[in-house]
């Protein structure tokens, strides 16, 4: 049985010119791409979207609260087309990690860090200690 491949299509946390850049990979990764042939929507659409995006992180560094908040507002669109983009691309590479990187996204790891073991014993007798001191 073959290893099901996830798109990675989390944002939070990410900046923004990382997240435009991301965009601007799956837009020239799906162009043409014949692996893709129907995204879900159209993709110069998409990308009209992204390059609007990149000039709203530009108009931010002049720009006041209006150009953050016009920013802000044009991120969750990108977000978004992108989620949609990143489950439909899921669903169709045929589980093949080659054909899933051709598209601009990236996989999802699936690789667990195992916990760490802790350090040395259990303190509870310092805590013991230090909780009885403060009681005389």
């Amino acid at each position: 049985m073959s290893k099901q491949l996830k798109v990675n299509v989390t944002y939070t946390g990410k900046s923004d010119p990382v997240v435009a850049s991301e965009a601007v990979a799956a837009v020239d990764g799906l162009t043409g791409n014949s692996n893709f042939p129907n995204p879900p929507f159209d993709l110069a659409a998409f990308k009209a979207e992204v390059e609007t995006f990149a000039s709203t992180i530009a108009a931010t560094i002049d720009g006041g609260p209006r150009a953050t908040v016009a920013k802000n507002k044009q991120r969750i669109i990108v977000i978004k087309m992108m989620r949609q983009l990143g489950h439909w691309v899921e669903a169709n590479c045929k589980d093949d990690l080659s054909i899933l990187k051709s598209s601009g996204f990236q996989p999802h790891s699936m690789t667990r860090t195992p916990v760490a073991p802790l350090q040395g014993p259990p303190s509870i007798e310092r805590w013991l200690t230090v909780r009885t001191a403060g009681k005389s």
